[in-house]
């Protein structure tokens, strides 16, 4: 169960990722060597982090009933995003 839930809320924080990533550069070449080094640890604490709540479903044409965990949340953070946006500045991005 730890595995489903950390993908779900691995995704959306992937989904997310995009506030809270800095990429430097000098002279337009980037100086980040590394995924590690673009500044996700900026990424909400647990307190603030999106709950997954699983629902149990047989997917008759998956191996063994089973279907996708987390494929299809990183399209969630976006629209939420946006939608913040337009609540705080009442402007549509």
């Amino acid at each position: 169960m730890l595995g489903r839930k950390g993908q779900l809320e691995g995704s959306v924080a992937g989904g997310m990722a995009g506030l809270y990533e800095e990429v430097l550069t000098e002279k337009g070449q980037v100086q980040n060597p590394s995924f590690l080094d673009y500044g996700f640890s900026q990424l909400p604490s647990k307190s603030g982090h999106p709950t997954s709540i699983e629902v149990e479903t047989n997917d008759p044409e998956g191996p063994f009933g089973a279907k996708e965990s987390g494929e299809g949340t990183p399209a969630s953070p976006a629209p939420a995003i946006v939608n913040a946006l337009y609540d705080a500045i009442g402007v549509r991005v």
